[in-house]
């Protein structure tokens, strides 16, 4: 197993999704039964592309994709401030990305952001934002 951590630029081309790391979540994941797959894996390769962020990915022994994550900076709304988000994390491996959320929430810390943001699973098609504060001036009610 090799991870690697690497910081992208916009329009830079994703390396932890690929084409065959993808198909294996499109056929785990319900959500996506409504799509093709040609059509998930391009839409979501074009959006990780498009964005400037940082990727975390897990390599099998034989170069293949064990487990990815992509995370950014963006701007919150409701928080008014930039905050770090989880664009997408997805692991053949049960506790694989554990390094990458610490790696983005570390991150966060050395940009002085408020937030580290990722999504999580509550019901099989539905999920819940999470927020992580590092500065206990912020409250997330």
């Amino acid at each position: 197993m090799r991870i690697t951590k690497t910081e992208f630029r916009e329009g830079e081309a994703t390396t932890g999704f690929t084409r065959d790391f993808a198909r294996f979540i499109y056929d785990q994941e319900p959500a996506y039964a409504d799509q093709n797959f040609d059509a998930y894996f391009v839409r979501n390769w074009a959006a990780i592309t498009a964005t400037p962020r940082w990727e975390y990915t897990v390599w099998n022994e034989d170069g293949s994709v064990d487990a990815s994550m992509a995370f950014y900076v963006g701007y919150h709304k409701e928080f008014g401030q930039q905050v770090i988000y989880v664009m997408n994390a997805f692991s053949k491996l049960p506790g694989a990305l554990n390094g990458g959320y610490r790696w983005g929430y570390k991150k966060a810390k050395e940009l002085g952001l408020p937030f580290f943001c990722f999504t999580k699973r509550v019901k099989d098609l539905d999920t819940d934002d999470k927020f992580v504060s590092l500065s206990y001036e912020w409250r997330i009610k």
